[in-house]
């Protein structure tokens, strides 16, 4: 399948950052980060029982923040917070790359703890197509709590709306300081439209026991050697 990004204005001397895979920007510390906490010891599992794996241990959490694409925030933004009145500057060339966004809009339960009530929005200069029957999930960077920010979530049906879609985000109560050019401001992860319906299952011991024994064998990789998938996105 193919995700097609179309550039909203000139991007002659690239003038835009492109969009990227999102496993080819992950963020530093996830890089550096080692999968076993003491690697001196070789194990997953201490004599004790308790386990000596990090994160980076954790298929399910990598593929999460290496799924779909990033769009990335296009030129330095710098936060001023005067007594918890937050404003945004940035310089090049004027154009609106962030905006104000209305109050009416966000509830206020959608403003998490120690988050400025005061919205705003990222704006996209990318038009996003999708195969007929594709939807994009866009989405605040996954597992990525040290961003300053948080971006709203929202599905778009991009196999006919092919304009650009606009990121309202909310910055932290505290922050002052340079958001730099280049860091991710979304997670687009496209996907297909199918009809599900759910069935609640009654506990049954003989299933248990056949979906939970052969991974009870194992102690190194269970997930990763019996169960994991590669995703790819290019």
């Amino acid at each position: 399948m193919k995700i097609k990004f179309y550039a909203w204005e000139s991007n002659q001397n690239n003038a835009l950052l492109p969009p990227k895979p999102a496993v080819s920007a992950l963020p530093e510390w996830y890089k550096t980060k080692k999968p076993l906490q003491d690697a001196d010891k070789k194990f997953r599992f201490a004599p004790d029982g308790s386990k000596n794996t990090t994160v980076k241990w954790c298929n399910p959490f990598g593929d999460a923040l290496g799924a779909g694409y990033f769009i990335f925030l296009e030129n330095d933004l710098q936060v001023n917070n005067d007594n918890g009145v937050q404003s945004l500057s940035w310089l090049r060339g004027g154009k609106d790359y962030v905006g104000q966004h209305s109050l009416g809009q966000i509830s206020d339960q959608l403003i998490p703890k120690n988050y400025s009530e005061q919205p705003w929005k990222f704006t996209n200069y990318w038009g996003i197509e999708t195969p007929t029957g594709y939807s994009t999930l866009f989405v605040h960077p996954l597992n990525r709590p040290e961003l300053p920010f948080i971006v709203l979530s929202g599905v778009v049906d991009t196999d006919s709306y092919r304009k650009p879609v606009h990121f309202p985000f909310l910055l932290r109560k505290d922050f002052e300081g340079i958001i730099e050019s280049g860091t991710p401001i979304a997670q687009v992860i496209p996907f297909k439209r199918e009809s599900w319906e759910s069935e609640i299952v009654d506990y049954d011991p003989k299933k248990v026991v056949e979906i939970g024994s052969p991974s009870n064998r194992k102690i190194f990789r269970v997930y990763k050697n019996l169960h994991w998938k590669r995703k790819e996105y290019k």
